[in-house]
């Protein structure tokens, strides 16, 4: 009796044993599946990145180069591979182990400088993208505490079309104030160059502190370096476009998310509302693009813990609504509506990102040239993202096939595919010159994943054959084949860009004499016309109220004097053409 009462729970547990170990095995599997088809998903995802098109064949094929060139490389220096080793351990040791502030300053002040060399030798201190220059045009206008300034008279010889709205009592830019906002403290101390080079420093500065928080002082480190050394970054820093602005803010926003997520303080929801706030002021489109993750994430935490985190994210929302409202505000008294951006208020509906036909005389967007126009960009964002001859996407690819990925990976991840299936549905396509800049801002994010990738590598092999030796062999290879890629990013790439960007090919409508020959001559109270072809080289010159020493206008063949005499009186009339000032009516000054 009693062995019988013994055998029964001995039976009944030998059963839910092996129920637990058939579930188990059955989870074991289904997970390894899962493992295997994430994996398939993400080598698609990147070989996806890697379909060239009609205009990006010759990036795909310096891939292919790059990546023989690398491994013959590491292939003919295997004997003496260990001569190498003094070499990289002293860097590990400069990079990963100097006190934090040294670090911090030592990248600081490198990339502040090469940003402000970059702005200077490239760009002239001159917006030679007509967004820029209507945006530090609008910048003066809010230095003289104004949203707007009066309509001109002579409006053909002042018009800068498309991208200034001009109505019967005023003018004003089409963009979102707030990028505007920052070339605004520029011109207040006559220097709106260096806003850019300023956000662009503090970007790489916030991707380490970004880096440090999600992950490791190692992941943050090297994510700041891949971005010191970016020739992407260094690009779109040196100028004045606005996807400067939009990198800061988000990054930002990641990092005080992050820190809301992490501790549940509320100061930290605060900025982070605050820079979503702001970033949906400078770009709408890329905000609500990039926040789309984080709002499904912030969803999913509030069912799993409502009380822990409601507070938190009601004051992130509520911070960003706020900022949402000024927009709003902004939109109602610049163009009647607070729903109406000035996009649509100057270009109408058809400018809305879609698969409409445009009614504009503009090429009618669909499917198939989102597809190429997304894949053009990708193609340039592995060339430009570090200037490697290794796609860098292929180290994030590598990542997320280690197994060693974690949920701010997927997030980061998300951030990115989120930009690029926003972008998809957008009909402008930017060309080659500053191709991809609408992926700009998930920069930080890619950065970071390229140093989860680059460290999880020396990994991913001994997990499998668990080897010591060749984790440490690996390891080595994996240190010489980043300085080859920076020997050849330095060497190669930043050449070329130098030799593009400084050079008339970029944007041949922008002419620095100009600008120069004026302020040569020292001229006041003058008028000078400069042919319609170049007018945006001078135009961002101009004070909102025509008030300056210096008036600068289209020249127009059947333009009256006449006309001119009795709306600006007391001023002399010159005409500019390259380094040549002509006067073509004296009244004050002579040219000296």
């Amino acid at each position: 009796m009693i062995n019988r009462w013994v055998s029964i729970p001995v039976f009944v547990f030998s059963l839910l044993s092996w129920a637990v170990f058939q579930t188990w095995r059955g989870v074991y599997k289904s997970v390894k599946i899962q493992r295997f088809v994430f994996r398939l998903f993400a080598c698609s995802i990147f070989l996806i990145t890697m379909i060239p098109t009609p205009r990006s064949w010759h990036i795909v094929l310096s891939f292919v180069f790059g990546f023989f060139a690398i491994f013959l490389i590491l292939f003919a220096i295997q004997p003496v591979l260990r001569f190498f080793e003094p070499m990289t351990h002293w860097l590990e040791r400069v990079l990963f182990n100097t006190q934090t502030w040294f670090f911090l300053c030592m990248i600081g002040t490198f990339v502040f400088l090469v940003y402000n060399l970059g702005a200077y030798f490239l760009f002239d201190h001159l917006p030679h993208v007509t967004d820029s220059i209507v945006q530090i045009f609008h910048g003066k206008i809010f230095a003289l505490g104004r949203l707007v300034a009066p309509a001109p008279p002579l409006r053909d010889l002042f018009d800068f079309n498309p991208l200034m709205i001009w109505r019967t009592d005023r003018w004003y830019s089409v963009f979102p104030p707030g990028h505007s906002l920052l070339m605004m403290l520029g011109v207040l101390i006559n220097s709106p160059w260096i806003i850019n080079p300023s956000l662009g420093t503090f970007s790489v500065i916030l991707i380490y502190f970004l880096g440090v928080e999600i992950y490791d002082q190692r992941t943050g480190r090297l994510a700041a370096l891949f971005g010191a050394f970016s020739p992407f970054l260094f690009v779109m820093s040196s100028g004045f476009m606005n996807h400067a602005s939009g990198l800061f803010y988000t990054t930002i926003f990641l990092l005080f998310f992050a820190r809301t997520v992490k501790y549940q303080t509320l100061w930290a929801s605060v900025f982070s509302g605050v820079s979503l706030g702001l970033l949906i002021n400078v770009r709408p489109y890329t905000a609500l693009a990039i926040s789309l993750p984080f709002i499904v994430y912030s969803l999913i935490l509030l069912v799993a813990n409502f009380r822990r985190y409601f507070l938190q994210f009601l004051l992130l929302t509520t911070t960003t609504l706020f900022f949402i409202g000024l927009l709003f505000t902004y939109n109602n008294l610049t163009n009647g509506s607070p729903t109406l951006f000035g996009y649509v208020a100057q270009f109408g509906k058809s400018h809305n990102p879609g698969f409409n036909p445009k009614t504009d005389g503009k090429t009618a967007h669909t499917p198939k040239k989102g597809l190429r126009t997304t894949l053009k960009d990708l193609n340039f964002l592995n060339l430009r993202l570090v200037g490697w001859p290794i796609p860098p996407l292929f180290f994030v690819c590598l990542l997320f096939c280690s197994g060693y990925q974690n949920y701010w990976d997927y997030l980061l991840l998300l951030l990115f595919s989120s930009l690029v299936l926003a972008h998809f549905f957008y009909w402008y396509d930017v060309g080659d010159s500053l191709s991809p800049r609408f992926l700009y801002e998930s920069c930080s994010a890619l950065l970071i994943l390229l140093a989860r990738g680059v460290i999880c590598l020396p990994h991913l092999l001994p997990k499998s054959l668990k080897m010591e030796s060749v984790k440490r062999q690996l390891k080595l290879s994996t240190a010489i084949t980043l300085l080859l890629c920076l020997v050849f990013m330095v060497t190669c790439r930043i050449s070329t860009i130098i030799t593009y960007y400084a050079s008339d090919h970029f944007y041949p409508h922008i002419q620095p004499t100009l600008l120069k020959t004026i302020k040569r001559h020292r001229l006041k109270d003058a008028i000078v016309f400069v042919e319609p072809y170049f007018y945006r080289s001078v135009f961002s010159a101009n004070e909102p109220l025509l008030d300056g020493n210096v008036i600068y206008a289209q020249d127009q063949q059947n333009q009256k004097l006449s006309e001119w005499e009795r709306h600006f009186p007391d001023r002399t009339f010159f005409r500019l053409s390259d380094e040549t000032l002509e006067v073509i009516k004296e009244k004050v000054i002579e040219v000296k």
